[in-house]
């Protein structure tokens, strides 16, 4: 059998689409820490790889999962104003 590796692009998109198709479910099966630790990870990835289009939306995309969760408002600010700083 044949090995295949992924880039990162391609990585990042099966990630993606595991926590972000139904978030919710996600973040209550992993919990709510690594669930934003692993899309924090992914726009970090997706950052240094160039994509920074990619890199915000994963942002942007998790700080509202953060909003419907009701994480602590300072969180979110944090992560609102990386939103800012890097666009």
């Amino acid at each position: 059998r044949e090995r295949r590796f992924w880039g990162i692009e391609e990585a990042a998109k099966v990630q993606l689409s595991a926590l972000l198709k139904e978030p919710e479910k996600a973040a209550d099966t992993v919990g709510h820490i690594t669930f934003f630790d692993q899309l924090q990870s992914l726009s970090d990835a997706m950052r240094a790889d160039g994509n920074d289009k990619v890199a915000q939306d994963v942002m942007v995309k998790s700080i509202g999962v953060m909003k419907a969760r009701k994480i602590l408002p300072s969180v979110i600010e944090s992560a609102e104003r990386q939103v800012k700083r890097r666009s």
